[in-house]
């Protein structure tokens, strides 16, 4: 219960009623003031808490169930997350296939994938088209946006490549 102070400050204190083995009663209180801000205070940070955890579930499922591929690298150029786009698209049936792996591994030109990754991780994005390698081995033109993942103190904490395919030519050596 909050009460008024003969200060004309506020506070909150808690009542309990309490009954002794003899029968007496009496009424002892609490000054929970402190407390009572804390709770207020806690429950605040649960709610944001909760409201950036349904931000971060919108935004993982955006990124999941987008029919573009898509593949976070993190700042070694190094495939720490892939969507099933990026899956079905190399032709690779689970992401553990996929992760872990330089994002190199999956051109046909690992130098000038590297620079890409180099740009985006300078701060830069990087768009145009590249030759792929599928898992099967096959190439395919592959239309490859570039961006840095910049965290909120501006520092690049990875790269994200989005990918669409182009025509598919089966290249691989004959013999």
């Amino acid at each position: 219960q909050r009460i008024r102070c003969r200060d004309g400050s506020r506070k909150v204190i808690l009542f309990r009623p309490v009954t002794l083995c003899d029968g007496t009663q009496y009424v002892t209180y609490e000054d929970i003031t402190e407390e009572a801000r804390a709770y207020r205070l806690l429950l605040g940070d649960i709610a944001d808490l909760r409201r950036r955890e349904q931000e971060m579930l919108l935004k993982d499922h955006a990124i999941a169930s987008t029919e573009r591929a898509v593949a976070l690298l993190d700042p070694d150029g190094v495939v720490t997350y892939s969507n099933q786009a990026y899956l079905t698209l190399w032709g690779y049936p689970t992401a553990e296939e996929v992760q872990g792996s330089h994002f190199s591994r999956f051109w046909r030109h690992p130098d000038e994938v590297r620079e890409v990754v180099r740009t985006a991780l300078g701060g830069e994005a990087w768009h145009g088209e590249l030759t792929a390698i599928g898992g099967d081995g096959k190439t395919f033109r592959a239309d490859l946006l570039g961006t840095p993942i910049i965290g909120k103190d501006g520092r690049v904490l990875g790269m994200m490549a989005a990918v669409t395919a182009g025509r598919v030519r089966d290249e691989r050596p004959r013999g």
